[in-house]
């Protein structure tokens, strides 16, 4: 098979090959939940009281209060927290009340700093492969969770949580792109919903683990037991065919592609000879990743060309980011915001991942009936009317605002996988890692600002949440109906492909 409008993966089964890669983003979204949103419960509030040698034994009362100046604070000989709801939590374990609550604060605020910072990094997969990648970030991902499970300093935790955060975004971006690039189109839709189910079933089961485990260093490890697997699996997985004809190393990829087939018990009768022509004659567009990896003023300049050089690539480099950022407003902010639906943490929790699981069936019915782009536009249109919609409803009403916080909840899990489908077949493999690391940075930016709405300003405005959300996805709507339709359409190798317009709207033979 030579045909130019078929994908190298056209003529083998899917099967046992592919599922070492689909394995690694699974137990990838498998952990996420204990780092996200563990922190509900590893630092969850908890009173406490001073303790001095004042302190009478038949004070049994939770204050909250700290001393009024330093003289005072020296007579706390110890910290007294109420263990009625948790053993022990973070806060409680390092005393981290007072003048050290700061530093209980920056638990959970240290992983999407950690985040921002790994993104920079995504593009280093376009040069060293993704497999390489995977490898050592998932080896330093479980390194640092294993501190902060086991450290026995409140600084070193920290430093467990930043290492944690700063490797998940490169892991993430490496291994998504990895199964997609490695998924034969007529599954790829199909295969990157499933592929966060996981995440669902974690959430849950995070409510679930966290009601009966309450003591906050055994709940954080059991959940990230899926991360401390991950390693072992990266051992077994073959480089990626696409990047390495990418590379010129066209011999390698077809030894690959005979493994992947006879371990799907299927046969690879596809010739490479024209993709090696193709791939020598432009191998001066391999990406030069400036992000950190590489810093010579060169590359940085060839980076700049390749990915706002032309009109296509300046309108994928644009968009694509911009909804991210659109989106991780939404997507953090809704569960952040439902907060008032109830005070039992853990009944929210297990909530929030049922809410999102039927992303995952609906959705690739949908975008194989209707396609990516107009999938996106109504789930945006329909998170903004249930967003817009909350404002309207009156307490009497208080089911219906149940129904549009989980739609919201429901839709916009959708549309981050969404995204992530449009980076993997937007961007061109030479920089489809690159284009994680600017999408993701731009995610972590909207994590952050989502945050801190609802922690200021929420509390003295309280429609100005639902309304900028209502307004940002009526934005993101419209920004990505700019975009070209990709579903069942072949992956652009080179920059050149994705601006060839002819080339990039021919359907794959399936």
């Amino acid at each position: 098979m030579s045909d130019a409008n078929a994908d190298i993966f056209s003529s083998i089964p899917f099967g046992k090959w592919n599922w070492l890669y689909i394995s690694i983003v699974c137990l990838q979204k498998a952990s996420a939940p204990a780092q996200y949103y563990s922190s509900i419960f590893v630092d969850m509030p908890i009173d406490f009281r001073c303790i001095s040698n004042e302190t009478r034994q038949d004070n049994i009362t939770f204050d909250n209060s700290c001393p009024e100046n330093k003289e005072s604070l020296h007579n706390c000989t110890t910290y007294e927290f109420d263990t009625s709801e948790v053993s022990s939590t973070f806060t409680s374990t390092f005393n981290l009340v007072c003048d050290k609550a700061w530093v209980a604060s920056m638990y959970p605020m240290i992983l999407p700093i950690g985040s921002c910072f790994g993104s920079f990094f995504l593009g280093a997969s376009d040069k060293w492969g993704r497999v390489t990648v995977i490898r050592i970030s998932s080896t330093i991902h479980a390194v640092g969770a294993l501190i902060v499970g086991l450290a026995r300093y409140e600084y070193l935790v920290i430093f467990g949580r930043f290492l944690v955060g700063f490797t998940y975004p490169i892991l993430s971006g490496s291994a998504i792109p990895l199964s997609i690039e490695t998924t034969p189109v007529k599954d790829r839709s199909t295969i990157t919903f499933l592929l966060f189910i996981p995440f669902y079933v974690f959430v849950m089961l995070l409510g679930i683990m966290a009601y009966f485990i309450r003591e906050w260093r055994m709940l954080y490890l059991v959940t990230s037991i899926p991360m401390f697997i991950i390693p072992i699996i990266a051992l077994f997985l073959d480089k990626s065919p696409r990047w390495l004809i990418q590379q010129g190393r066209v011999d390698e990829a077809y030894i690959v592609m005979q493994k992947a087939a006879k371990m799907n018990n299927g046969t690879f009768d596809f010739d490479l000879s024209s993709i090696e022509k193709e791939s020598s004659s432009q191998s001066n567009e391999q990406n030069f990743n400036a992000n950190f990896v590489n810093s010579s003023i060169e590359s940085v300049k060839t980076l700049i060309k390749q990915l706002y050089g032309t009109i296509s690539m300046l309108k994928l480099s644009f968009i694509i980011p911009i909804l991210w950022f659109l989106s991780a407003i939404v997507y953090i902010g809704v569960p952040l915001n439902a907060n008032s639906f109830t005070d039992n943490p853990y009944l929210y929790m297990v909530m929030i991942g049922a809410a999102e699981f039927p992303s995952a069936f609906l959705g690739p019915l949908i975008i194989n009936k209707f396609g990516n782009i107009k999938t996106g536009i109504s789930l945006f249109l329909i998170t903004s009317g249930c967003m817009l919609g909350t404002l309207l409803v009156t307490e009497n009403f208080w089911w219906m605002k149940w129904i549009f916080a989980m739609l919201s909840m429901t839709c916009s899990g959708a549309l981050i996988i969404i995204c992530n489908l449009l980076i993997s077949e937007l961007f061109p493999t030479v920089l489809r890692s690159t284009g994680c690391g600017i999408s993701y940075s731009a995610y972590y930016v909207g994590f952050f600002l989502s945050s801190f709405i609802n922690s200021t300003i929420v509390s003295e405005v309280w429609w100005a949440f639902n309304t900028m959300c209502g307004i940002c996805c009526v934005i993101a709507s419209i920004l990505i109906s700019l975009l070209p339709e990709t579903h069942g359409q072949k992956l652009c190798e080179t920059t050149n492909e994705v601006d060839n317009k002819e080339y990039r709207y021919q359907k794959v033979k399936i």
